[in-house]
């Protein structure tokens, strides 16, 4: 039998749950099969501190820079933490291994808490033959349900999964023409439901934090960031402003990459090609992080570079049009 890091491996990416329904429920106690829970988005209250702290609005739009010495482009999610905290992922035994039951995965934050983080530090809760489909509306019922004889202890695993959790109306700017992604899945929170993006799973370091990547933000000597989106100017002539000259640290062969960029002014020779000179979002002399730092500043490319204490949720897109 797979041991549970190795299932959970195998449930494609991030925060992935069937959903149960949305309607009124009970908040404090393990609910009887096919019970529905009420919406975060049906609280006026809720909503509002949702709305004002999950960092983004409306379409979040592809930013264009460069990694790894090719073109990427990128959601930038807003400012986030360095932590991780716990999301409850239930599974059951079967003679093929460790499988996912229908029943959405259970945190205890909400944006605008103090706790809240985008990254989830995944625990794996094993039902047990008891189990017969009853919803657990909130992480406080988890002991009710341990209690009942319903679960196992929670086990935690080495990864951690990225899933934003975002007010109404917010999507994912998808490009090649595809219209924008919306939230597909939902989770339990303290006896709610509640919208959020499946990003992905990501490393823990060894201490249980995120790693962080390098967003390197160039701007010549004397001059603004080579930056469409900081300086709110179309400086490649294209008719948008989402196109920049940043180079996030971020390998393409990297299996499971840590979202956590943290921005770094980087100063360089005022000779230096960029978008802006070639009219081209693809087109620059800095496009790889090595090039600037390797690992030191690289002589004669760095002037001078300053870590920033900004550190946001960025999320390479893998597939043109999709996620």
């Amino acid at each position: 039998m797979r041991s549970p890091a190795v299932a959970l491996l195998v449930l494609t990416a991030g925060c992935l749950g069937p959903l149960v329904d949305d309607a009124p429920g009970s908040t404090s106690q393990v609910l009887p099969p096919g019970a529905v829970l009420p919406r975060v988005e049906d609280d006026p209250v809720l909503t509002a501190q949702v709305v004002a702290n999950d960092g983004v609005d409306g379409t979040v739009p592809l930013w264009r820079g460069f990694a790894d010495g090719a073109p990427i482009q990128y959601w930038d999610l807003g400012p986030s933490p360095t932590f991780a905290a716990p999301v409850f992922v239930l599974m059951r035994r079967t003679p093929s291994g460790l499988e996912r039951v229908a029943h959405n995965t259970l945190v205890d934050t909400l944006p605008g808490d103090a706790a809240y983080t985008p990254y989830w530090s995944v625990y794996v809760v094993v039902v047990t033959d008891r189990y017969q489909g009853e919803i657990i509306p909130s992480v406080a019922a988890l002991d009710d349900a341990l209690t009942q004889g319903l679960i196992e202890a929670p086990a935690a695993q080495p990864v951690a999964v990225n899933c934003p959790i975002v007010g109404p109306g917010v999507a994912l700017e998808a490009g090649a023409g595809q219209p924008p992604l919306p939230p597909t899945a939902r989770f339990n929170v303290r006896g709610r439901t509640v919208a959020y993006f499946d990003l992905g799973m990501l490393p823990l370091t060894p201490g249980g934090g995120v790693p962080e990547v390098a967003r390197y933000r160039l701007r010549r000597e004397g001059g603004e960031p080579l930056s469409e989106p900081v300086r709110r100017v179309d400086m490649t002539g294209d008719g948008d402003v989402v196109d920049s000259n940043d180079v996030l640290a971020y390998r393409a062969t990297d299996p499971m990459p840590s979202p956590l960029c943290r921005t770094i002014d980087v100063v360089v020779p005022a000779t230096t090609g960029s978008i802006d000179t070639s009219g081209d979002d693809t087109q620059a002399d800095l496009r790889a992080a090595e090039q600037l730092f390797a690992p030191g500043p690289v002589v004669g490319t760095v002037v001078s570079f300053q870590p920033t204490d900004a550190w946001h949720d960025c999320v390479v897109q893998q597939t043109p049009g999709g996620r």
